[in-house]
């Protein structure tokens, strides 16, 4: 009993000795002064910190039980495989992996570790967003189709389903509502905290308002040459328009059976259309002004 005393003790020391430094060094000290965006001499509005690939890179060290068990079972348990989503307060960063089908938590104030794997007696299969608030936390899994409300103290509050694959995921503190993407449906859906959808149909759909915009938003323009457009000029706020002569054509195919492929539709190119196309119309009109004037 005392040999193995010893021995357990060794092994703590041993694991206490092959703790992994934190990221936090003198290459990340000038890494975060040299990565930026935008480059000098524009003001930098994003700035490089610093990178975690575990909880000790954040100065969250593990406890003498788990060093016990990390020398048999490895470090694995407590790395990200693909880190997908991340939301960030004072007091907690969360990231959503994918990868191990698990939401990290890293209690920063705290210097705690938590991973959740389920929620609603339901596995995570594929968590891809996560979003926090002041009193909970958002999980979207764009498997099971499920939006996931934990609040800050482990307790789960609320399943919201419905949706077909919801991934990423906003919570707006100023209104306090909750905006997911449903990827397959193309739309956004918004919620109140209690749940309720509060977009249920394009009638009462609702879009971001002016005072929700961005400050300042930069544009980027890429050039991407558009064939048949003039000199390759391609249309930017009247996309919607594109749909409108494709219609009108349609209609006067479904109406007489020729085909115009070509701009103007107008009568006189309508009418050399149904002369190439349809000479049998032309008979048939004839005919029946015939009838027409012999009654």
């Amino acid at each position: 009993m005392t040999r193995m005393r010893i021995v357990l003790a060794l092994l703590l020391i041993t694991g206490a000795a092959c703790a992994p430094v934190a990221v936090r060094n003198a290459e990340d000290s000038a890494a975060t002064d040299a990565l930026v965006w935008p480059d000098p001499p524009e003001q930098a509005r994003i700035r490089y910190l610093y990178s975690f690939y575990e909880p000790v890179d954040l100065g969250i060290k593990p406890g003498v039980l788990e060093r016990f068990v990390r020398i048999f079972a490895g470090n694995e348990g407590r790395r990200m495989a693909r880190p997908y989503a991340i939301a960030v307060d004072q007091d907690l960063i969360a990231v959503a992996d994918p990868g191990l089908s698990v939401v990290h938590l890293y209690l920063t104030k705290s210097e705690k570790y938590q991973v959740i794997t389920e929620l609603d007696e339901a596995s995570l299969v594929s968590p891809v967003g996560v979003a926090l608030s002041a009193e909970a936390i958002y999980i979207t899994d764009s498997v099971l189709g499920r939006i996931f409300v934990m609040g800050r103290d482990g307790e789960r509050r609320l399943t919201i389903s419905g949706l077909q694959r919801p991934t990423g995921i906003v919570y707006h503190p100023g209104s306090r509502r909750l905006f997911v993407t449903d990827t397959v449906a193309h739309r956004i859906v918004v919620f109140d905290e209690q749940g309720w959808v509060l977009n249920p149909n394009l009638s009462n759909y609702r879009i971001l308002r002016a005072k929700e915009a961005p400050q300042e938003i930069d544009e980027i323009l890429i050039e991407t040459p558009q064939k048949d457009g003039p000199h390759g000029a391609r249309g930017i706020g009247e996309l919607v328009m594109v749909a409108v002569a494709p219609a009108i054509a349609n209609a006067i195919f479904h109406a007489t059976g020729v085909q115009i492929t070509r701009l103007p539709m107008s009568p006189q190119n309508i009418w050399s259309a149904v002369q190439q196309q349809r000479p049998d119309l032309i008979e048939e009109a004839k005919n029946q002004l015939k009838q027409i004037g012999e009654v």
